[in-house]
């Protein structure tokens, strides 16, 4: 978990963002980079019946009370994603991961955002392009009171327009970036 300090302050930035500053998408020396994206308070979109046709009928775990918010910095020439939870399940594993498509798409954000993309004709969950290196994979453990953190750092920035959301797995990312059904999804605008 961040210190109190890191939470308080990504809820300024929230808020300054929110209201229209021009703080935001300019340097932010308490940020350490330039931001480039923000959920900027975007409700976050739960998914309906996530486990059909496997599972049809399974409860989502994820409610309608969870919330969460994400900003995206460019940290010279590095992308960094900083993510905050609240109202899930407490006391567990999610995946998590930076996501092509909108979340309200047909295909639920479609697949995860990579930087060097699968060939035509290869397999989205090939370990040589679905890896932590090539994708932004955010997978976090929630706290007792269902809250939960996670920061993470990438070589890259990504291609204008191509990387609109994250969305929230049901299990840990496992090899070839295969993390369960799609739960949740938070919108995010500027990349």
């Amino acid at each position: 978990m961040k210190t109190t300090n890191r939470a308080a302050r990504w809820a300024c930035l929230a808020v300054l963002c929110s209201a229209g500053t021009t703080a935001c998408g300019s340097d932010d020396e308490s940020s350490g980079g330039e931001m480039l994206a923000s959920s900027s308070g975007q409700p976050l979109q739960i998914y309906t019946d996530p486990y059909a046709p496997d599972m049809a009928g399974t409860p989502n775990p994820i409610t309608t009370s969870a919330g969460a918010s994400a900003q995206a910095f460019d940290d010279d020439g590095k992308l960094r994603i900083e993510l905050t939870v609240s109202g899930f399940p407490p006391s567990r594993e999610f995946g998590s991961h930076l996501h092509r498509l909108a979340c309200d798409d047909v295909m639920k954000a479609g697949g995860h955002y990579q930087n060097m993309p699968f060939p035509m004709g290869g397999m989205a969950n090939d370990p040589t392009y679905a890896n932590a290196n090539n994708e932004a994979w955010l997978d976090f453990t929630t706290d007792a009171a269902g809250k939960g953190e996670q920061e993470v750092l990438v070589d890259w920035i990504p291609r204008s327009g191509e990387a609109r959301a994250i969305v929230f797995h049901n299990t840990k990312t496992n090899p070839g970036g295969v993390a369960g059904a799609k739960l949740a999804c938070l919108p995010i605008d500027g990349l």
